[in-house]
């Protein structure tokens, strides 16, 4: 009886500690590059590095540069958390320490 419950345990320890047979996806490369949108006389500006990323918001006599850490989940999505904020011309802009995120999937190819 003890034999069985040993060779039971051993044969858990075993299973457990083999790797798992569903294989994890994979992360994404982390997008780089820069994007530029103008609506009017609003210019909006993404710039993105391997390792950082800066964003920038000038129009309707309103400028805001944001500068970030992020990452890119599994699954596709930018998040990250402001680290610098310069802003003029408003009395709400972005805080240091606030999380941003992009909902949708993040590719590498041209936005």
């Amino acid at each position: 009886m003890r034999r069985r419950a040993l060779a039971t345990l051993a044969l858990g320890m075993l299973i457990s500690a083999a790797p798992s047979a569903r294989a994890e996806k994979p992360r994404p490369a982390k997008p780089t590059g820069t994007w530029e949108r103008k609506v009017g006389d609003t210019q909006v500006k993404l710039q993105v590095q391997a390792d950082s990323l800066h964003f920038s918001i000038v129009g309707a006599g309103v400028t805001i540069d944001v500068d970030a850490d992020y990452g890119v989940t599994r699954g596709g999505t930018l998040f990250g958390i402001i680290t610098k904020v310069k802003a003029e011309g408003t009395d709400r802009p972005p805080t240091e320490g606030k999380r941003l995120f992009h909902k949708g999937v993040i590719s590498t190819k041209a936005a």
